[in-house]
């Protein structure tokens, strides 16, 4: 017959071996909270790199229309106000529009481009004072 000096040692001593390491509710509890986070950090990264073509696109918009605008300025704002920059970007279209200023002498120049429908759509709009 054996006799334990310590019983309250055998007794913890499978309590600490029956607790150890994690409960399949705190595995899922954790996996769902890391897929929690993990899709707003991909979320996030999708529409930053949305934003990064947007302004990319714009960059080139400017580029090109700041070229045509000035055709329109030297024109003095007669003839054709709008059109497309082919054959280099079909896709984007051009429109000028002319309006007197209320308060002073001259004009203001509005140069509008414009590229895809609906929701696909971009728009940049510039603008110029001519004086007399």
């Amino acid at each position: 017959m054996s006799i334990c000096a310590y019983p309250e040692e055998k007794n913890n001593t499978a309590r600490r071996q029956a607790s150890a390491g994690f409960t399949l509710l705190e595995v899922l509890v954790a996996l769902s909270l890391l897929a929690i986070v993990a899709l707003a950090v991909i979320r996030a990264c999708g529409e930053g790199l949305i934003q990064v073509g947007d302004s990319g696109w714009a960059d080139t918009a400017v580029r090109v229309g700041r070229a045509k605008m000035y055709e329109v300025v030297l024109s003095g704002g007669n003839g054709n106000l709008q059109g497309s920059f082919s054959p280099e970007y079909p896709d984007m279209k051009w429109r000028a529009q002319m309006h007197d200023l209320q308060d002073f002498p001259g004009r203001r120049l509005e140069f509008i481009i414009t590229e895809g429908e609906g929701k696909a759509r971009h728009e940049v709009t510039m603008e110029q004072i001519l004086y007399p």
